[in-house]
């Protein structure tokens, strides 16, 4: 440890996650991380690192780019558990936090040659790797906050076929509780509604997708989930104009009743209507995502590593089981909520499940709700499923 750090001892503490030791300020280990520590680093995002890990194994990676990188457990991580990174590009505007990525990447013993320490802002560390032969194939964007500011110079940084990593925790807004300021944000019209995790996702990947489109690329969902404070989504890019007018054929508008759980979705604007279900007024929340949320072979690729990856917590393997076996449909139905609005008493997720397979429809858990079940059915014959 440096004499920096030597002088710091009181106040950082060396600890272990996945294949690396990193140092990390103290007070991100005994109280809710914030945006004045010396280097943010938030214990709570062990399942996000994780994730990321394995999703660079799955997909070849060997050039990375973080611009917010904190303590730069995420980079160090990825080349000590990838492997095969050839160059690793981290960042943060932070001096104290370029401090610990230092110190950390000496810990782990990555020398210069794979790994490079920048201290810029963001946009302009992305610009940077914009540039012909500076682009990275996976580049890892996780600020504190929105992403929106980032997302256009993240898209520049990409190599052909790119990853792009996403993390947002103003999920108050991205879910719908702060109708204005999601209209500023990310040019979209939500509100409160009953499937807000996944409205938060579907937002995120509008934005991303029209940021695309202007830039004459279009977007591919490889995964994309909510846990705790946050929504977390994964997007190859896909250069040409044609892509970028495939992709915008996903988006829409999803159409819910202000008095029952009814919705549906459309791909035009909202003309009006009554809910069929129990004739009240409609709304439209939108343009959003209404795509698929996944890549069934990446999945399918990341899960077949778990024998290898051996230092990944089961809480990680857990969330992609979950999203691996949700099926493709937009929305989701809360059971307990459901059974309130219905005035009904709830019935077992398992018994929902069983009922709806037996009369041939698809149904599923979801990976945005512990009591929620994703389905084809029409609402009649979910509720058809509860018990009087």
């Amino acid at each position: 440890m440096d004499k920096v750090f030597l002088r710091m001892k009181k106040e950082v503490r060396e600890i272990q996650e996945g294949l690396a030791r990193i140092v990390v300020p103290m007070g991100s280990l005994i109280s809710e991380p914030h945006s004045k520590l010396p280097a943010f680093y938030n214990p709570k995002m062990r399942n996000n690192r994780d994730i990321a890990v394995l999703f660079t194994i799955s997909q070849g990676v060997r050039k990375i780019g973080e611009p917010m990188a904190g303590t730069g457990v995420r980079s160090i991580r990825i080349i000590l558990e990838n492997g095969n990174i050839e160059e690793a590009f981290i960042n943060d505007l932070k001096r104290e936090a370029v401090k610990f990525i230092r110190e950390n990447l000496r810990l782990n013993h990555i020398g210069r040659n794979t790994a490079r320490v920048t201290r810029l802002e963001a946009n302009l560390f992305n610009i940077i790797h914009s540039l012909p032969g500076n682009r990275v194939e996976y580049l890892d964007l996780d600020p504190y906050g929105t992403p929106a500011p980032f997302i256009y110079s993240s898209i520049m940084a990409l190599r052909k076929r790119g990853v792009l990593a996403v993390t947002a925790t103003d999920t108050f807004t991205l879910k719908g509780f702060k109708p204005e300021t999601a209209l500023a944000r990310y040019g979209v019209k939500i509100f409160k509604n009953i499937f807000p995790s996944e409205v938060a996702v579907r937002t995120l990947l509008y934005y991303i997708s029209r940021a695309a489109a202007s830039l004459e690329y279009g977007i591919e969902p490889l995964a994309a989930y909510t846990q705790r404070h946050y929504v977390r989504v994964y997007v190859r890019i896909l250069r040409g104009p044609g892509k970028a007018k495939e992709s915008q054929k996903r988006v829409g508008y999803i159409t819910l009743c202000d008095h029952c759980p009814f919705w549906k979705i459309s791909d035009e604007e909202f003309r009006e209507e009554r809910c069929p279900f129990c004739s009240s007024k409609l709304r439209i929340m939108g343009p959003l995502w209404i795509g698929v949320l996944k890549d069934n072979e990446t999945i399918s690729r990341i899960l077949d590593t778990r024998g290898e990856a051996y230092w990944i917590e089961e809480e990680s393997w857990k969330i992609l089981r979950r999203i691996a076996g949700e099926i493709d449909t937009v929305g989701y139905y809360d059971i307990p909520l459901l059974a309130s609005k219905l005035r009904r008493s709830p019935p077992s997720m398992s018994e929902v499940i069983s009922s709806l397979r037996e009369r041939g429809f698809k149904v599923s858990r979801t990976v945005f709700s512990t009591t929620g079940v994703k389905t084809d059915a029409p609402l009649r014959e979910l509720v058809g499923s509860f018990n009087p």
